[in-house]
């Protein structure tokens, strides 16, 4: 995330096709998001919110201040990570584990000094609640500005002038089509695909050129989207 973070700053990015030309690989910051150094936002991001987690976890354990220091900076950076992903998932994963985890550490810490926990606990829970939609909400200004002053640094790193027509924008332009941000069509298309091979599958990664080969006027064959759901994807290609 520290890497993805510096990429989002100088504004860097390419696109490059994977093995089998079924799919681009995404780095740097592209489309409004900030895929990094990952090929997949979406569980980077919701691999930012678990390690989040673990350390705060942590920070309660250790005496150490650079350690201390340390899970600090992994909390502050992989919190940025979440929000520059334009990961809707890890925003909604946030919203709902966020105040649950924020309520049960207050009710842990207050049990053990035997006090009284409940109303205390729920109001931490809402503010927590609260708090990650501000964040989530009005903390892009604030990266986006930041931006546009790093951005001048690029041709001191080697990377040549960002282009001043460009602007450095959070707000996705896809999605727009639908309220499920075309999932409903992907994930029926590839119920339909799997119907060849109920038994044994497509076989993993082969979804698309099996869609290309097959049915080349389907959804998956024009967009080369992948299944965008793991259940769903196992069951089509195994």
């Amino acid at each position: 995330v520290f890497i993805s973070f510096g990429q989002f700053l100088v504004q860097s990015s390419y696109v490059v096709p994977d093995y089998n030309d079924t799919y681009d690989r995404r780095q740097g910051f592209v489309e409004e998001r900030l895929f990094g150094v990952f090929t997949d936002p979406n569980y980077a991001a919701i691999a930012s919110l678990l390690v989040i987690a673990f350390a705060v976890f942590l920070l309660k354990k250790v005496t150490n201040k650079w350690a201390k220091r340390f899970y600090i900076c992994t909390i502050v950076f992989n919190g940025i990570y979440i929000l520059l992903s334009g990961s809707r998932t890890a925003f909604v994963a946030s919203c709902i584990l966020v105040p649950i985890f924020a309520f049960l550490c207050y009710r842990n810490h207050q049990v053990e000094q035997g006090n009284h926990w409940l109303k205390k606990g729920i109001l931490l829970g809402v503010g927590s609640l609260i708090a990650v939609v501000l964040y989530l909400s009005f903390a892009t200004i604030a990266f986006t500005s930041i931006a546009r002053v790093t951005v001048k640094i690029r041709p001191y790193i080697g990377l040549c002038e960002f282009e001043e027509e460009k602007d450095i924008s959070l707000v996705r332009e896809d999605g727009r089509e639908d309220i499920s941000n075309s999932r409903f069509d992907i994930w029926s298309n590839v119920w339909k695909l799997s119907a060849d091979n109920r038994i044994v599958g497509m076989s993993p990664r082969n979804m698309v050129p099996y869609a290309k080969k097959t049915y080349p006027g389907s959804f998956i064959a024009t967009t080369g989207y992948q299944a965008h759901n793991a259940y769903l994807a196992v069951i089509a290609g195994s």
